[in-house]
């Protein structure tokens, strides 16, 4: 069955999605009422004392840090990352944190974490294992200067958007992909459109960041984004859903 024939049967009277981009063209597609639920995540605020955000600060010296936060493999973009580690070691430094997926990733990526997380370069910090608690993990989010957030051919929701936009940190993607459209919808970073990842670095550095995180847009829409794709929206999008609005 196409997958629209199954959305399209009358006895569905609601969808529900997590795609604010798409929504329209859902409802036009499906004749049938789409609604929007947030893409909640957990905020816990990250101790003061973080041991990984201590390292991450002492380590960086004072350059920006350009992080990839979550399953580490491919999709994500290491490659990328690798390319501005190598290129531009004084003027950026690069944060990998979360769960390898060792099977996800090229020879050369993986040689790439392994040689960060035994500190073989002085411009990279990894981080491997996993962040049990989200405090350790919004902890990475906190110690970021930007974070690279696309993921290539990704069929799952990721709410790290909601992440970097609550404590303000600018999100990092290419234009094309999903992601990249939520970005530039909300105002939540910046998008490449045309230029490579370490091309964008080089454009940018501790001042063009701190420019970007007090502009008016860029507060305005992290604020806008986070309340939209908070948790105590739940209820009134179930009511939605429900047709009790």
């Amino acid at each position: 069955l196409h997958p629209f024939t199954t959305l399209r049967a009358r006895r569905l009277a609601a969808i529900a999605t997590l795609d604010e981009v798409k929504q329209a063209d859902l409802e036009r597609l499906l004749g049938k009422r789409v609604t929007v639920f947030p893409d909640f995540a957990d905020l816990a605020r990250p101790a003061p004392a973080d041991a990984n955000a201590a390292t991450v600060a002492a380590r960086s010296r004072g350059r920006p840090v350009l992080s990839i936060l979550g399953t580490l493999s491919s999709r994500k973009g290491l490659a990328r990352l690798a390319q501005v580690a190598r290129e531009l070691p004084d003027a950026w430094h690069v944060l990998i944190a979360g769960e390898p997926d060792w099977g996800a990733m090229t020879a050369a990526e993986r040689q790439f974490v392994e040689e960060g997380a035994a500190g073989a370069h002085p411009n990279v910090t990894v981080i491997a294992g996993g962040l049990p608690a989200e405090a350790q993990f919004n902890a990475m989010v906190t110690a970021s200067s930007a974070v690279y957030v696309t993921s290539v051919n990704f069929p799952y929701s990721s709410n790290i958007l909601v992440k970097t936009a609550h404590f303000g940190i600018p999100a990092i993607s290419e234009r094309q992909y999903l992601i990249g459209a939520r970005i530039d919808r909300h105002a939540l970073g910046a998008t490449l459109a045309g230029e490579s990842l370490v091309d964008w670095c080089r454009r940018n550095s501790t001042a063009e960041i701190a420019a970007l995180r007090t502009s008016p847009a860029f507060i305005q829409g992290c604020e806008a984004y986070a309340a939209r794709n908070d948790s105590a929206r739940l209820p009134l999008a179930f009511a939605e859903l429900l047709g009790a609005r």
